[in-house]
């Protein structure tokens, strides 16, 4: 169960900074930041 836990504090924090550096209007660009960031891992 913690590592679950882990799993989604770091889902959540790693899509809280894309969103951030991107900025939450640019919906396109927040897609692909994620697609990008899932990939790496």
């Amino acid at each position: 169960m913690r590592n679950a836990v882990r799993a989604v504090l770091g889902l959540t924090v790693a899509v809280t900074a894309v969103f951030g550096s991107l900025g939450a209007g640019d919906h396109s660009q927040n897609n692909g930041a994620e697609k990008r960031s899932v990939s790496t891992r």
